[in-house]
């Protein structure tokens, strides 16, 4: 029930590479390619940062926090989506595979985005921001996943 907002600013022309760390280890990390049309480089950009301890999206839950980060630039909302590198969304909490609240659908998805596991750190590389959160792979996935790593080095060792 509890959240947390962090809160930076920055110039438009300094973003590509950007991190920004959100509370309780969350992060995201603009691609080094990052810009927006129609913003000059001198323009102020707002990056919040929100950690939401309980999902308020109906279905499933996440097995840790709810992460948002939003940009704004003169008052107004920026739209970060159909980017050509991705961003790195970090989940200090949680577990299994990223998805994201597609608004849209009213569900969550895990459609265009890759997770990478490091420990207890989960990061998501995405194209578009939006609402952010973990889940728990099934057993299936995680055996079917397991099945696959092991026919990729048999077939490299019979080609090799």
């Amino acid at each position: 029930n509890g959240f947390t907002v962090t809160a930076v600013r920055q110039t438009a022309g300094a973003l590509a590479g950007f991190a920004v760390s959100g509370t309780g280890g969350s992060g995201m990390s603009l691609p080094s390619s990052f810009t927006f049309s129609g913003v000059s480089e001198e323009d102020v950009v707002g990056i919040a940062s929100t950690v939401l301890t309980t999902s308020p999206y109906p279905g499933a839950s996440p097995t840790g926090s709810v992460v948002t980060f939003d940009l704004t630039s003169n008052g107004e909302a920026l739209s970060v989506s159909g980017l050509s590198e991705p961003l790195v969304i970090t989940l200090a909490s949680g577990s299994g595979r990223c998805a994201f609240y597609d608004t849209t659908t009213s569900s969550w998805s895990t459609v265009g985005l890759t997770t990478v596991v490091s420990g207890s750190t989960i990061r998501c590389y995405s194209t578009h921001l939006t609402a952010f959160g973990s889940f728990a792979s099934s057993a299936a996935t995680v055996a079917i996943s397991a099945v696959v790593v092991v026919l990729a080095a048999l077939v490299q060792l019979v080609l090799a």
